[in-house]
């Protein structure tokens, strides 16, 4: 299986910025399904 990686940030509530990657199949790229799994 082929992925793809998201190269994600995020304010916190206490004004941080996270990073993370989100990684997930290729075929997938639907920014709102993909966020929807950073979510999770």
């Amino acid at each position: 299986m082929k992925v793809a990686v998201w190269d994600t940030y995020v304010t916190k509530k206490d004004g941080n910025v996270m990073h993370f990657d989100i990684i997930a199949p290729q075929e997938i790229r639907d920014p709102n399904i993909i966020y929807s799994y950073g979510k999770e």
